[in-house]
């Protein structure tokens, strides 16, 4: 008795296992039941198909016999089109390849042995395939008329003919007797196990749902307090009226984060990316937003490059692992404004400064990369370092520009050129993004982020944005 069982939850459980060839748990249950009944029904097909088997070896010649397992060895290949993920074309390759195994076999045989009488509950099949209405009653009445077909014309002379004995006869008619039931039976067992499965899935998914809701208003929460941590706009545009933040994280919580204070008569701006973006990015911008403010307050440090070394060596002392591995890091710009002096400070963590300067005055500072009718666009190169990287005896540089009226410069993140779109679906890399400042350059700054958030909305299209993206933008008045 227990061995029985054992043997029953075997087959039990390879049933199962067949039956969830191609299948993932995120895809809808419509599809999931269509994929788990094409299963099951190629499973009974090549089990049907078998039956012959034995009647094939007492009375058909031997080449019969290698075409029925090369008929059930051909079954099989559904399974093989669901576990690619082709599940449209296993349906119709299942329907279509039983339609010709039994005018195969009516053909060679003829129809008094009953053959064509699986047409009947295969004419049902596609009403459990599939999905939609109209293909499933274009396959079943396209499979009856087939049937009519066959039974009011049959062939007057099979290929092969079997002596009319009446055991054979019985043997056949109890064959197709077993067919029809098995199909019958097996087509409402298919119906209430798939539809218990979908149940069984239906509540794991509002589980899964309200588990999801209960994250998502964490996250939140969570956004609106790293929100709040953000220099508020108004106070921004109080100590620079041109000026704009094109801020957009990936997630609800964002990896990049924006920082600006006022130390006497130097203003301190910075763009900060931190390693990876959502809920551990997040974890890293609040570190980074602390060193930051213990940087410029707690040490008074008011040179750029100062500021970033001391960034590293905090960042280090709190996500550094016990093997000196790193858990985080991030890269920066900073810049350091003073207005009394008209002068500016840059320095760099990986993330460069882009500055545009109208063409009758010279910038000795910067490297030209591009010029416009009335502006020239430079670009100062950032240290190829990360902040909290090991590196010993690393010092960042600061770079010194003089300023004058007019003068335009950028700090960002690397997501805005890193988002893929456009008709090739690539990234819109740093070269598209340096053309579009140097054409916006005509524009007021509020203009200018209007520009930039609509470029990235055409370029991203219906993809999914990449990664968080903070981009501010200086003029000088």
């Amino acid at each position: 008795m227990t061995r029985f069982m054992a043997n029953e939850l075997t087959m039990k459980r390879l049933w199962n296992i067949v039956s969830e060839i191609g299948v993932n748990r995120r895809m809808s249950s419509q599809l999931y039941r269509s994929i788990v009944l094409t299963n099951r029904m190629t499973g009974i097909a090549f089990l049907t198909i078998l039956l012959y088997i034995p009647v094939a070896l007492l009375f058909v010649p031997t080449l019969f016999l290698v075409i029925i397992l090369t008929m059930a060895l051909a079954v099989l290949l559904t399974f093989y089109f669901n576990h690619i993920k082709r599940y449209n074309l296993s349906r119709h390759y299942l329907l279509m390849l039983l339609l010709a195994i039994v005018g195969f076999v009516s053909l060679v045989l003829g129809i008094k042995l009953g053959a064509n009488y699986c047409l009947i509950p295969l004419s049902i099949l596609p009403l459990i395939l599939f999905n939609s209405r109209q293909m499933a009653f274009l396959y079943g009445g396209f499979i009856i008329c087939i049937f009519l077909v066959i039974d009011l014309f049959p062939v007057s002379t099979p290929l092969y003919s079997i002596s009319d004995n009446g055991n054979l006869k019985f043997l056949y008619q109890l064959n197709i007797a077993t067919i029809l039931t098995l199909y019958i039976v097996f087509n409402f067992q298919l119906r209430f196990s798939a539809d218990k499965k979908i149940s069984r899935l239906i509540k794991l998914n509002e589980r899964s749902e309200e588990k999801n809701k209960k994250i998502e208003q964490s996250l939140k929460y969570a956004s609106a307090i790293q929100f709040n941590f953000l220099p508020p706009t108004k106070k921004i545009r109080e100590k620079l009226p041109e000026s704009f933040v094109f801020y957009r994280p990936k997630d609800i919580v964002s990896g990049d984060f924006y920082w600006m204070e006022q130390v006497g008569n130097k203003l301190i701006v910075s763009a900060v990316d931190c390693t990876g973006h959502g809920v551990p990015g997040a974890l890293v911008s609040f570190l980074g937003h602390q060193a930051l403010n213990a940087c410029v307050f707690d040490y008074r440090l008011d040179d750029a490059g100062l500021i970033l070394d001391k960034m590293t060596s905090i960042i280090q002392s709190r996500l550094r692992k016990e093997d000196n591995e790193m858990l985080g890091g991030m890269d920066m710009s900073i810049c350091v404004l003073d207005l009394s002096r008209n002068k500016l400070q840059f320095a760099g963590a990986n993330n460069n400064l882009y500055f545009l300067r109208k063409k009758d005055h010279t910038f000795p500072e910067g490297v030209l990369q591009l010029e416009g009718w009335d502006y020239n666009f430079y670009e100062i190169k950032a240290d190829r370092c990360p902040i909290g990287e090991l590196i010993e005896n690393h010092s960042f540089t600061t770079h010194e520009i003089s300023l004058v009226q007019g003068d335009t410069f950028y700090i960002f993140s690397d997501g805005y050129a890193d988002q893929f779109g456009g008709k090739d679906n690539r990234k819109f890399m740093s070269n598209s993004f340096k053309n579009l400042l140097l054409t916006i350059q005509d524009q007021d700054m509020e203009i200018q982020q209007s520009i930039l958030k609509h470029v990235h909305e055409d370029w991203k299209g219906e993809e999914e944005q990449v990664d968080d993206i903070c981009v501010i933008g200086i003029r000088i008045t």
